[in-house]
């Protein structure tokens, strides 16, 4: 199983030295991997024509939502390595969904089974 590539979303993701940015021409969201406490991804079944994944990273600060497509997304998957007992074959589920769900990939303090 593959996950998914996407393209042509907003904004522009890095993930450098343990911090996550999420660049949009009206800001953007910066955090620490550190500060993770909960990863999901979201998605909407309104592709292909529209964003339709989601990756949810929430912190004690507030949550950041960024594109599945945005231009740099790709790291994000690198970044789950970060997370002990990150859940990748939900990654691979959310990525091909065609319909509106949530999956949750990482939760601190929780181990997640199958």
């Amino acid at each position: 199983a593959r996950i998914r590539p996407r393209s042509g979303g907003r904004g522009v993701v890095e993930v450098d030295e343990g911090q996550l940015r999420y660049l949009t021409g009206e800001g953007g969201t910066f955090l620490s991997l550190k500060s993770v406490t909960r990863i999901e991804i979201e998605t909407t079944g309104d592709g292909p024509g529209a964003d339709d994944l989601f990756w949810i990273f929430v912190t004690p600060e507030g949550t950041a939502r960024i594109p599945g497509a945005a231009p740099g997304s790709e790291k994000l998957v690198d970044a789950l390595s970060f997370f002990e007992g990150a859940r990748y074959e939900q990654v691979i589920a959310a990525s091909s969904s065609t319909e509106p769900r949530l999956f949750i990939i990482w939760q601190k303090g929780r181990l997640l089974v199958h």
